[in-house]
């Protein structure tokens, strides 16, 4: 069985937000969401969480910026940016560090993502 994690969720889609919630949490694990970058830094700073589930499009900023800042903070969250397969990788990504993509209509996918924390290979 997977141990409890703590989960912020970025996403600008209530309803894609409200869908996640209603399936993590019953599995035992804790999740609060926000719809932007410059909230969910926020967060980040006073708050510890073991994964962050990131939309590839972030409404308030850059995605490689959030990307950037969130790997600046001491003892970040594995990132796991949720992206439809067709649309290009954020730039720069891979080379900023630990980022996985994962098909954002892929709930099995995400929700892999609970059973390996840092061991979670980069896609």
């Amino acid at each position: 069985m997977t141990s409890s994690k703590r989960l912020l969720l970025m996403d600008n889609d209530n309803a894609a937000r409200s869908a996640l919630i209603q399936v993590v949490e019953p599995l035992g694990h804790s999740i609060l969401s926000t719809w932007g970058g410059t909230e969910a830094l926020q967060y980040l700073t006073v708050e510890r969480f073991d994964l962050l589930w990131m939309d590839h499009h972030v409404p308030d900023m850059y995605a490689g910026e959030f990307i950037n800042r969130v790997l600046r903070i001491p003892d970040h969250p594995e990132i796991v940016v949720m992206q439809r397969p067709e649309l290009p990788p954020i730039k720069y990504a891979k080379v900023l560090g630990s980022c996985h993509f994962v098909d954002k209509q892929d709930i099995n996918g995400l929700l892999a993502t609970l059973n390996y924390g840092t061991s979670y290979p980069i896609a």
